[in-house]
C-alpha cells in the first residue's frame, strides 16, 4: 500500500498572559466613617496598584483564591462600594482570549487616634496686656492619654489642623476663643476644638 500523506500550514496564535503586580501594595484607609472598624472601599480605585496597563483587559474581584480562579460568581464582589474591617481580595485580570492571572491584596482599616469628646477647656489667668499665657505643650499628656505613637499639635483655625501648617507655639499668648488640636498617629490624624479661657 502506498503511504499517504498530507502537509497543510497550521497557524497557532499564542496570547500573551496578562501579568498583574505581585505583590500588590495594600489598600489602606483611616477609620473615618460612621461604623468603627469598617470603611467603604471603592475597589476599582485600586487598579492602578494591580496593573498599569487595563487595556483589554476584565479586573474582578472575589473573597477567595479559589473564586478568582473558577470565577465562582457566589465569591465574586460587585458592591461598589464595598463595606469591609480588613482581609484578602483576590483579583482576577482576564484578557479577550481568556488568559488570566490571580493575585491578592489586603484592605485595611486603621484606626483614628483616640481624643476626648469635647476636649476640656483651658484656663489660665490674664496679664497686664490682657493676655495669657497657656502652656499648650503641657496639655499634650492629657490629650494623648499616653498613648504611645501619638503626636499633639495646636492651631488657630480647623483649616490649618487639617493641611497641618502654621502651628501655634507654646506658650500662646490669647484672651481666650477656640483653637484646634490635631491627633497624628503613624498613619492617620483626627482634629477637635479646645476652648481657651
Amino acid at each position: 500500500a502506498p503511504d499517504c500523506g498530507a502537509v497543510a500550514p497550521v497557524t497557532v496564535i499564542v496570547d500573551a498572559r496578562p501579568v498583574a503586580n505581585d505583590p500588590v501594595a495594600d489598600f489602606s484607609k483611616c477609620d473615618t466613617d460612621a461604623n468603627p472598624g469598617t470603611e467603604d472601599f471603592i475597589l476599582s480605585d485600586h487598579i492602578p496598584a494591580i496593573i498599569a496597563n487595563t487595556a483589554g483587559l476584565t479586573i474582578t474581584f472575589y473573597t477567595s483564591q479559589t473564586g478568582a480562579q473558577t470565577q465562582n460568581a457566589a465569591e465574586q464582589i460587585t458592591a461598589s462600594p464595598y463595606t469591609s474591617a480588613g482581609e484578602t481580595i483576590w483579583v482576577r485580570v482576564e484578557n479577550a482570549a481568556g488568559c488570566t492571572d490571580v493575585v491578592s491584596f489586603e484592605l485595611v482599616v486603621w484606626p483614628l487616634p483616640a481624643v476626648a469628646d469635647p476636649l476640656p477647656s483651658r484656663t489660665e489667668c490674664i496679664g497686664a496686656d490682657g493676655l495669657a499665657q497657656f502652656d499648650l505643650n503641657s496639655y499634650i499628656p492629657g490629650i494623648s492619654q499616653g498613648i504611645p505613637g501619638v503626636t499633639v499639635s495646636f492651631y488657630a483655625s480647623q483649616a490649618d489642623a487639617n493641611v497641618p501648617q502654621s502651628p501655634l507655639p507654646s506658650p500662646h499668648a490669647s484672651a481666650g476663643g477656640t483653637i484646634w488640636v490635631r491627633l497624628d498617629n503613624a498613619n492617620c490624624f483626627v482634629v477637635a476644638p479646645m476652648q481657651l479661657i
